[in-house]
Parts: structure tokens; sequence; C-alpha cells
């Protein structure tokens, strides 16, 4: 058939074409289709119309389609339908397209739906629309949606009112609208509804509205919220509101709320309740808002629940009471608490009433508190137990009372605990007694405590016995007293504790006493201390005494002292053995003092110290007295220095003997100074040094001597000085001489002088030499003259050059003779200058001959004279 040409196409008799079969005139080309003239398409069978491919039907022209009958129309395959183009479509007469089977209708594409006009949708069997598939009705435009005719939207299927969208609602007129039964209605998806427009909901009519579903109405705009009219709020179900949000919900006027049946407020759901504000609360009538349930009520928030007229807060009933969270509760305002009856007070359930906070609690009045179960009472939290007042604590019975946990006694202020009766005191439980805290224990008057019993007493936790201060141990009676356990006495504060008065320590009994903490022994006040008897401390522990402070042991008497015995001697600190004095250690037996441990001996004070006897001295085990302090052993009187054995004076430390006085010093006898080793003498002090007496300065070996520091030696006076034995001068070092001061070498004795050896005149500085006086110059032996370094006969002055005798002067060595200085040269008396030998002149150099003055020139001899000119040429 693809070889026969367009004119042989276009020749072929009606007869030739209707003989074709569907296949053969599929193959035609389209080419050949064009060809084809009116009568040709009309004697075409269904057979061969059947085999048009969408090629060949999209070239199809108007006439060759307007040839074809309605059997022929119906006949072409909805493939080929699909080929037909939008003008094609767009061309089809109204007739035409009427005659399309809905199959055909179906196969439209969206894009060839588009083009058909209003007229030819309006054209369109209600069978035709029925058939339109999902994806074609949601395709339409607005222009085609507003020309389907009321039976075409009566006719379409829920299926298709459910593909809708909102802007193809929205072009729904009212008469559209009307025409739709309520199953279409319900159909329309949460998509479509808000293309609803306001003369679109004003003309539904209460069947339809009746059909809009919980979905439908939760997809309603605020805007068609406000112009549903209070008839339609009506219509609308109870199961369709249960949809609302809490937006649309929140626009409700008070006319269209006041429109809405019990029954209809009773189901919206959670989410709309919250869109509900306390005016809108506030239209409704009383009726209304009883018909909201438990569980409505329950999803309020706590701002919502806040903004409750009060008077709505008067008409909850008890079952909607009790709907209300514990949230909701804990928002409600003081007004709002104090409209509340005693009837809906007392059906709070014990997790609402945890839910009150203190300003709440605060506000209920005598009665409503007088209203709560024992249940309630003890559910308050302790947020909430913080709030009732004085009048609202004399409110409560003792039920009430009796109700009352521990826990929440605790939580009570300080404030809350001063204003409880002595008759709310005294009807407490033990349980509820030991669950007051320290500071409830703190806040308590006297005349409160007063009124607690021996059993409430015995009943207080130790955290609570903790607050009591002192002024209200004190004013505990003897039986209350009594009734205060060991455990309870140890809880006692040191606060408590530092206030005690003598009387309340003789009101316990030797036990109570004995159980009490060494912090606690440590904290009480040193008038408490001292007013102990010997059976109270006898039953102090080591562990009490050991928390003893330095002031409490200073409080001892030297009776109380006395009375310890050495064991609970032995448990004081140091910290508290520095408190003891000097008539303290006094009193002390030689039994106690040795059971003193070394590091209580040394922690002795110098006072203490003071205190000790000559037997306690002697009864010191040598390990105690070495553990005396250094400040200790300084604090001794010249006479228990005296009193010191042999073996405790060797045991004397550096630093123990270099702290002692002149006068400590000198009260050491001579058996004492003689075992002293010379390292201990070396280790007393300039200021020690000074007290050495003329005896003890004799008993003092060359050994000892030897022990003794250039600086000790510089110490010693004058007096000291003549004291010394020409053994004992003979025995100084070379370093000790040079400690000597000028005074005390001019002090010293012409025997102790010839007693220096020549070592010792080497070591003498040039200023010691220089401060020898006249005669101890000419006391100078002949060794000790050749013994002058060069140094210290050049720092001898013209005075002391003066006082040489010939033999002297003979012995100075020429070497010895150069190093004086020319000053000293040219005072050189002429007695001295003709002392001279020509060596010695010789010896002297230009410097020191050219010093001679005129005078001692003219007093030389001719010898001497030519020895001048010799040294000189």
């Amino acid at each position: 058939m693809r070889g026969l040409t367009s004119a042989e196409i276009g020749s072929l008799s009606t007869r030739q074409l209707a003989a074709l079969g569907s296949v053969q005139f599929g193959a035609l080309s389209t080419d050949q289709i064009t060809t084809l003239g009116a009568a040709q398409v009309g004697v075409l069978t269904t057979t061969e119309l059947s085999g048009v491919t969408s090629t060949q039907a999209a070239v199809l022209s108007a006439e060759q389609i307007a040839a074809l009958n309605a059997t022929q129309l119906g006949s072409l395959s909805t493939r080929a339908v699909s080929g037909l183009t939008t003008t094609q479509i767009s061309a089809l007469s109204t007739t035409r397209l009427n005659q399309l089977t809905p199959a055909q209708l179906g196969a439209l594409t969206s894009t060839q739906l588009g083009v058909l006009s209003p007229v030819q949708v309006a054209s369109l069997s209600t069978t035709q629309v029925a058939g339109l598939s999902s994806n074609e009705i949601a395709a339409l435009t607005t222009d085609q949606v507003a020309a389907l005719t009321a039976s075409q939207i009566g006719a379409l299927t829920t299926a298709q009112v459910g593909v809708l969208s909102s802007t193809e609602v929205s072009a729904l007129s009212t008469a559209q609208l009307a025409a739709l039964a309520s199953t279409q209605l319900a159909a329309l998806s949460t998509t479509g509804v808000p293309g609803l427009t306001v003369t679109a909901f004003a003309a539904l009519n209460t069947r339809q509205l009746a059909a809009l579903g919980s979905s439908q109405l939760a997809a309603l705009t605020t805007t068609q919220a406000t112009t549903l009219t209070t008839g339609q709020l009506a219509a609308l179900s109870a199961t369709g509101l249960a949809g609302l949000t809490s937006s649309a919900v929140s626009v409700l006027s008070a006319a269209q709320l006041n429109a809405l049946s019990s029954t209809q407020l009773a189901a919206f759901s959670a989410n709309g309740m919250t869109g509900l504000s306390g005016a809108q609360f506030g239209a409704l009538s009383g009726t209304q808002f009883g018909a909201f349930t438990p569980g409505e009520l329950n999803a309020l928030t706590a701002t919502q629940v806040q903004s409750l007229p009060t008077t709505r807060i008067a008409q909850l009933s008890t079952t909607q009471l009790a709907g209300l969270s514990a949230t909701a509760i804990g928002a409600l305002t003081a007004p709002q608490i104090g409209t509340l009856s005693t009837t809906q007070v007392s059906t709070l359930s014990r997790s609402q009433i945890a839910g009150l906070d203190s300003t709440q609690v605060a506000v209920l009045s005598a009665s409503q508190v007088n209203a709560l179960t024992t249940t309630q009472v003890s559910g308050l939290s302790a947020t909430g137990i913080t709030g009732l007042t004085p009048d609202e604590f004399a409110a409560l019975n003792s039920d009430q009372l009796g109700s009352l946990t521990g826990a929440q006694l605790g939580s009570l202020t300080s404030t809350q605990t001063a204003l409880l009766t002595s008759t709310v005191l005294s009807a407490l439980t033990t349980s509820q007694i030991a669950g007051l805290s320290s500071t409830d224990i703190a806040a308590l008057l006297p005349s409160q405590l007063a009124a607690l019993t021996t059993s409430q007493v015995g009943a207080l936790s130790a955290a609570g016995i903790a607050g009591l201060t002192a002024t209200q141990a004190d004013s505990l009676s003897s039986a209350q007293l009594a009734a205060l356990t060991n455990g309870q006495l140890s809880a006692l504060s040191t606060t408590a504790l530092s206030g005690l008065t003598p009387d309340f320590l003789a009101a316990l009994s030797t036990t109570q006493l004995s159980n009490l903490s060494s912090t606690g022994v440590g904290a009480l006040s040193s008038s408490a201390i001292s007013s102990l008897n010997s059976t109270q401390l006898g039953v102090l522990t080591a562990n009490e005494l050991q928390g003893l402070t330095s002031s409490q042991v200073a409080a001892l008497s030297t009776t109380q002292i006395t009375q310890l015995t050495p064991t609970q001697l032995a448990a004081l600190s140091t910290t508290g053995i520095t408190g003891v004095g000097a008539a303290q250690v006094a009193a002390l037996s030689t039994t106690q003092l040795t059971a003193l441990s070394l590091a209580q001996i040394g922690a002795l004070s110098g006072t203490a110290i003071s205190g000790l006897t000559s037997t306690e001295f002697a009864a010191l085990t040598t390990a105690q007295f070495q553990s005396l302090s250094a400040t200790g052993i300084t604090g001794l009187s010249a006479g228990q220095i005296t009193g010191l054995t042999t073996a405790q004076v060797k045991l004397l430390s550096d630093a123990e003997l270099s702290g002692l006085t002149a006068a400590q010093v000198a009260a050491l006898t001579s058996s004492q100074v003689a075992v002293l080793s010379p390292d201990q003498v070396g280790s007393l002090s300039a200021t020690g040094v000074v007290g050495l007496t003329a005896a003890q300065i004799a008993e003092l070996t060359s050994t000892q001597f030897a022990g003794i520091t250039p600086y000790e030696v510089s110490a010693l006076t004058n007096t000291q000085i003549g004291y010394l034995s020409t053994t004992q001068i003979a025995a100084l070092s070379p370093e000790q001489m040079l400690g000597m001061q000028r005074l005390q070498i001019r002090a010293l004795s012409l025997e102790q002088l010839a007693a220096v050896t020549t070592t010792q005149v080497s070591a003498l500085s040039p200023t010691q030499v220089s401060s020898l006086t006249a005669s101890e110059m000419q006391s100078l032996s002949n060794a000790q003259l050749g013994a002058l370094t060069a140094d210290q006969v050049g720092s001898l002055t013209a005075m002391q050059l003066g006082t040489f005798t010939p033999d002297q002067i003979a012995m100075l060595a020429p070497t010895q003779l150069t190093e004086i200085s020319t000053t000293t040269v040219s005072f050189l008396t002429t007695t001295t200058i003709g002392m001279l030998t020509t060596t010695d002149i010789e010896a002297l150099s230009g410097t020191q001959l050219s010093a001679l003055t005129d005078t001692q020139l003219q007093a030389m001899t001719d010898a001497q004279i030519q020895a001048l000119i010799d040294a000189l040429v």
C-alpha cells in the first residue's frame, strides 16, 4: 500500500477503500492519509478506523474528521485519540466531542484536555465527565471548572472531587457547590478545602456542612473560620469539629462559639482546645463550659489556665477539675485559687496538690486548708509547704498535722518554724520531728524548744541537732538534756558547744560527756573546761582530750592538771600542750611528766619550761631533755640553769646555747662549764659570752677555749680579757687573735702580751698593731719584734717607734725599716734618729731620707751623715 502514490490513493473508489483491512489501512503513510477525500473517509469501516495510528490521527484534517459519523468516530482507538493535536481537539464541535466514548476522553492527555473551551467542556455528557481520570480532573483550568454544569458537577465521583485543588475549588460557583452531594463534599481533600471562598462557604447548606469531616475542617484557614455563620457552625458535626486546629478556634467570635452545642464543644481536640483564649472561655455559657471533658481541659496550657475567668474556675465540676494537669493547677493565679470551693479543693488529686507552689499555698483560706484530706496534705511539695502561713498552720487539724512527712517539715523556712505554736509542736510525732532540718531547729525559740517532750528531743536527727545554737542548747531542761543520745551530742555544732555554760556541762552524765567528739570538746569555752570536776575529767577519752586547744589547756587549773592520768596527758595534742603554763608544769608529778611524748616536750613553751623544778628536770629522760625547744631552754631561770646536771649540759644543742643570755651563762657552775665541748663553747652567742665570769674563764681549758669563735673573742669585755691566763692567750689561734678589738689589744697585760707567740704576732692586723700602747711596745721581745711583718711595721706610728729602746731598734731588720711610712719617718724623735745605725740609714729609701727634717738631720752623727750621703749617692 505504501507504494501507491497520493494520486493513486485519491483515485481509489469507495468500494475499494472499504475493502481494505485494518492492517492495510494502518500501513498508509501520513501523506497518503491526507489525500483521502471526505467521501472516501465516510465509507471507511470501523475495522479500518480501529487500526488508525496516533501518527495518522495527528494528520487528519478538520474536513476528514467532520466526515466521520458517530460510529466511525467511536471506533478510533484510545491510542489514536491520544495522537490528536491540540488544534484538532479545539476544532472538534460539541457534537463531535459529545460522541467520544468515556474511554476515548479518558485517553486525552492534560495538554489535549487543556485546550477544550468552556463550551466544549459544558457539552460533555455526565457519563463522559464521570469517566475522566483523576489526572484529567486535576488538570482542569479554573475556566473549565467554572464551565461545568450542575449535572456534570453532580456526576463527579468522590475520587474525582478528592483530587480538586484549592485553585479548582475556588473556581466553583455557588450553584456548582449547591449541586454537590454531601458525600461529594465530604470527599474534598485538605488541599482543596482552603480553596472554598467566603461566598462559597456561605452557599453550603447544613446538609453539606454536616458532611465535612475532621480532616477537612482541619484544613480550614483562619479567614474561612471567621466567615462561618452561627447557623453553619451549628450544622457542623461533632466529628468534623474535632478537626478544628488551634489557629481556627482562636479566631472564632463569641457569637460563633455560642452557636456551638455542648456536644460539639465536647468534641474539640486537644489541639483545638489550645486555641481558646480567656475571653473566649468567658463568652461561653455555663452549660457550654460544663460540656468540656476532663480530657479536653487536660490539654490546656498554663497560659490558658491563667486566662480563665474566676467565674469559670468556680464552675469547674470536680470531674473537670480532675482533668487539669498538675502543671495547669500549678499555673492557677491567686484570685483563681481563691474562688475554688472547699468541695473543689478536697477533690484535687495528690499529684495536682503537688503542683501548687508556695505562692499558691499561701493564698489558701483557712476553710480551704481545713478541707484538705490527709493524703492531699502529705502530697504538698517541698516548695508548696513553704507557703503555709501561721493562720494556715493554725487551721490544720491534728489528723492533717499528723500526715505531714518529715521531709515536708524539713522544708519549712526558718520563719515558718519560728511561728509554730507550742500546740502544733507538741502534736508532732517523733517521725515528723526527725524531719526537721538544722535550719528549722536553729529557728526555734527557747519557748518552742521547751514545748518538746523528751521523746521528741530524743528523736531530733543529727542534722537537726547540728542546727542548735549555744543559747538554744543552754535553754534545754535537765530532762531534755538527759534525753540526748550519744549520736546527738556528737552532732552538736562547734558554734553551739562554744557557748555552753558550766551548768550545761554539769547536767550531762559522764557517759554523755565521754561521747562528745574531739572537735566538740575542742569547741567548749575555757570557762566550761575549767568547770569540769575530777569525775568528769576522768571520763574524757584520749580522742576528746586530743581536741583540746591551747587556750582550753591553759584554762585548766593546777588541780585539774594533777587529776589527769599520765595516759590522758599523753593524749594532749602538740597544739594543746602549748597552752600549758609554768604553774601547771610545776604541778605535774614526775610520773605525769615522763609520760609526755618527745613531741609534746618539744611543744612546751619557754614559759612552761620555766616552771620545771629541779626535781622535774632531773626526772626528764635524755630524749625528753633533748626534745626541749631552744626557746624553752633560753627561758630557764638562772636557778634552773644551775640545777641542770652535767649530763644535761652536755646535751645542750648549738641553738639552745646560742640563745642563752649573759645572766644564764654566768649561772653555769664550774662543773657544768668543765663538761662543755669546744663546739658548745663556740655556740655561745656574743651576748652569752659576755656573761662568762672570771672563775668560768679560768675553768676553760685550752682545748675548750679553742672553740671560741673570733666573733665571740671580739665580744669579750676588757675585764674578761684580763681574766685570760697566759696559757689561754698562747692557745689563741691566729684567727681568734685577729678577732680581738683594738681596745682588747690595749687591755692585754704585759704578762699576757709576753705570752703572745710569734705566730700570733704575725697574725695581727696592722690596725691591731698600731693600737699597742707605749708600754706594750717596749715590752715586745726581740722574737716578737722580729715576727712583725712589713705591713705591720709600716703601720707603726712615730710615737710607737719613739718608745723603742736602742735594743729594739737594733732588732729591726733593714727590710722592716724600709716599710716605715715617710710621715712616720718625719715624726721620729731625734733620740730615735740617734739610735739608727749606719746600716739602718743606708737601708732607708730615698723617699724616706728626703722626708727627714732639718732638726732630725742636725741630730745625726757624722757617721750617720756619711751613711746618708752614701745612701743618696
